[in-house]
């Protein structure tokens, strides 16, 4: 079975597999999602929106180190206003990985737009 088979390993990632604009899927894994939890706590209510933000994100931009940052407005919850920043790396033709995700007042949209 392909590893990016939607039920591959599925007890090791949270949610379904999403597909970025870019057209690469993207899973999110229960220890990468735990250590993002234990940096940036004030991501844990937002665990469905992180994925979502890949699949339908505001901007995707040019990170650093060959990443590539998503990013999504809050218009609910406790954040109101903020942006949710989801740092990825994209890995071959099809796959991406998630670096971190974290919520900001402000995030530098000059940086070079990719979508």
């Amino acid at each position: 079975m392909d590893r990016w088979h939607p039920h591959y390993h599925y007890k090791h990632y949270l949610g379904p597999v999403k597909r970025l604009p870019t057209g690469r899927w993207i899973r999110l894994p229960k220890e990468r999602w735990r250590r993002m939890r234990r940096r940036h706590p004030e991501v844990t209510a937002y665990e469905p929106t992180v994925l979502d933000t890949l699949g339908r994100p505001d901007h995707i931009l040019v990170g650093d180190a060959g990443t590539r940052v998503a990013v999504l407005r809050l218009t609910r919850g406790a954040f109101v206003d903020r942006h949710l920043v989801v740092v990825f790396r994209e890995e071959g033709e099809l796959e991406a990985e998630i670096v971190t995700a974290y919520i900001t007042r402000a995030y530098e949209l000059d940086r070079e737009g990719l979508w």
